[in-house]
């Protein structure tokens, strides 16, 4: 049997649960800013600093999140982190939960409110669109909490060297500089930095190790 409460929902915009927001700036609550494409926000100025050239629609108002956090579509926030970008030098992601009393409308295109109907909406009192899997909140008060929960930088990584030829499907990822050095040690030794062209090679001392390494870099995720 279809209960009602789930027809309501259905109708109005089923917001409730976790929802997830993806952003190449360090942000907390207090920067949530709905205008922050007009504003100039911080969202938007680190999103421009990252040579990504887009915050989602660019005239558009609000600020949007999504149910799946690593789903890479157009829209999901996982695409907003900068992780796929070659120009972004770190990236965030967020959980978000509203408020119980939150007013939720149920909008197809989430993407297409601009300022003036911005301040329409939010005369009516609304505080988000829901569409599925998109979230567009408007008034950022009617969010009971958003905390960071994962964060991506850049790390060290290498491709092992086979037959003078660097094996790029066996890139070997680490942590930090320290871990990288460690296992250079425990591989080769004493070893000595090769620059050809843009490229750098680890290579043994001891001419009777067979083996060398290309320094490469690699973006891995972080619980924070």
């Amino acid at each position: 049997m279809i209960k009602l409460i789930d027809i309501l929902k259905e109708i109005a915009g089923d917001a409730s649960g976790t929802w997830y927001h993806g952003s190449t700036a360090n942000i907390d609550q207090s920067d949530l800013d709905p205008l922050f494409r007009q504003n100039k926000g911080k969202e938007f100025m680190s999103t421009k600093s990252s040579g990504e050239g887009r915050t989602g629609s660019q005239d558009g108002v609000g600020v949007y999140f999504g149910k799946d956090k690593t789903c890479i579509d157009s829209f999901c926030p996982m695409n907003y982190t900068g992780f796929y970008s070659e120009y972004a030098k770190e990236g965030f992601m967020y959980e978000m939960k509203l408020k119980p009393d939150a007013k939720i409308e149920k909008k197809n295109d989430l993407h297409a409110i601009g300022p003036e109907a911005f301040k329409r909406f939010r005369q009516e009192g609304i505080d988000a669109f829901a569409n599925g899997t998109e979230l567009n909140v408007l008034n950022p008060e009617a969010i009971q909490s958003f905390r960071k929960i994962m964060q991506w930088r850049k790390v060290p990584a290498l491709y092992p060297v086979v037959r003078g030829k660097a094996q790029i499907d066996q890139k070997i990822t680490f942590n930090n500089d320290q871990e990288l050095l460690n296992y250079l040690k425990k591989e080769l030794g004493e070893y000595k930095l090769v620059k050809a062209g843009d490229k750098q090679y680890y290579q043994p001392t001891d001419e009777n190790i067979d083996k060398s390494f290309q320094y490469t870099a690699d973006k891995k995720w972080f619980n924070v």
